[in-house]
This record gives structure tokens, sequence and C-alpha cells, in this order.
């Protein structure tokens, strides 16, 4: 008794440096990227990665991903301040593994870490999952989309025009395969 402990998924340090390993896995299968493309919910993923990414290859851009009904991190890097989703709303977003706000120890590590932040909407997030299942044959949850939908946007090229080695995390594939996006009737 008293021996368990609450670990915070996104806001534990030891969580947000166990997830940065994943860079270091995606930099040893593909060491010559310019860009890193993650999804972001709470922060914890983004800010592991991008934390060993501008330690060990800082020229390597780490572009962040949101859904639009749900875009904490974009408004944060805007404003300079942590802006939370609105509290006790449901966040209508086929992304729900995204939906989360950043907190107080992701913040501070994707205002200093991440390049930039860009948003999805609903179609594209699920044009993207719909694409990379169809095409990549890889099984992906929307929240997965949302970085796909934002790594083949005009917009990341338009303000990064000299990417062209971009590496997409592909995380996420706790789907309902019965409750896909484009099986229900919209």
């Amino acid at each position: 008794q008293g021996m368990a402990e609450d670990i915070h998924p996104n806001q534990d340090v030891r969580v947000i440096n166990g997830q940065g390993t994943v860079a270091l896995e995606l930099l040893e299968q593909a060491p010559d990227l310019d860009a890193i493309v993650v999804s972001i919910g709470g922060g914890g993923l983004i800010a592991g990665i991008a934390t060993y990414v501008k330690a060990m290859k800082p020229h390597i851009k780490v572009i962040g991903a949101e859904p639009e009904r749900a875009k904490s991190a974009y408004m944060s890097k805007r404003e300079g301040e942590l802006v939370k989703n609105p509290p006790n709303t449901p966040i209508d977003t086929i992304a729900d593994s995204v939906k989360s706000s950043l907190g107080p120890t992701t913040f501070p590590i994707v205002m200093e870490h991440v390049d930039a932040v860009f948003i999805a909407t609903e179609g594209e997030i699920e044009d993207a999952t719909r694409f990379t299942m169809e095409r990549a044959k890889q099984v992906v949850e929307p929240g997965c989309g949302v970085a796909v939908a934002v790594a083949t946007s005009q917009q990341l090229y338009e303000q990064f025009p000299d990417l062209k080695k971009v590496g997409v995390l592909l995380c996420g594939g706790n789907i309902d395969l019965a409750n896909l996006p484009w099986t229900r009737s919209h």
C-alpha cells in the first residue's frame, strides 16, 4: 500500500524523456531528414522528440500538427503564452487522441524547440488517415492523420520551401475499424 505513483501521461518529465527515444530510432533509420512532423495533444511526444532532435541535429525542423478544432499548441505558439482548449467543452474532432491541451511542462519545450505548428481541418484529417491506410497499408487513427495531413499540405512547403526529406511519425493504431470516419453517415 502506498507504493503506487501517479504518472501524468504527457506532463511527466520521465514520460517525455522516454518518448524522446522515438527520435533516436527515427534518426537511426533516416539520418538525413530535413523535418519531422508530429501530431500534438498534450505535447509529451513532440516535447521529447524536439528536445532530442534539437540537441543532436538542430538543423532538422520539428513541426507540430493539430486538429483545427483542438489547436492549443498552435494558439500558444502564436500568442506566446499557454492557451488551453476551452475547459468543460467537448471538442468535436475525429482526431480524439490529440484533443488535449499543452500543459505547464510541455508548453515551454514546445515554445523553445518546435519550429512551427500547423493545423488541419476535419476533412484533411479524414483524407490523410484514409490515404495512409489505403495506400501505405498502415493502420492509423485520425490522430496520426493530422500529422500526415500537415506533412502533405501546401502550407508547410510554403513556409519551409527547402524541405525535401520529411519524416512523419505514424503514431496510434488504436482505432475501432467499425467506426472509421468515412464509414459513418455524415
